[in-house]
């Protein structure tokens, strides 16, 4: 899943380990990012993972376990 990142990269910090940023996780809707080499000004449409279960469970669905 892709999510969040104004700036989608990887930062490495001062001892190299590497994180992804997901600064505006909670901004749920639409956003625009480049996919570096592949397309510029890609229109994606961002959930956070409370939005994606609740509107599974207010459609039927019964969710016995999540696991990440």
């Amino acid at each position: 899943m892709f999510m969040a990142a104004a700036h989608p990269r990887w930062i490495s910090d001062e001892e190299g380990s590497k994180t992804w940023p997901i600064n505006g996780y909670s901004l749920v809707g639409e956003c625009r990012t480049d996919w570096y080499w592949f397309a510029k000004g890609v229109l994606k449409y961002h959930r956070t993972l409370g939005t994606r279960l609740n509107t599974l469970i207010d459609a039927g669905f019964q969710i016995r376990r999540v696991k990440e």
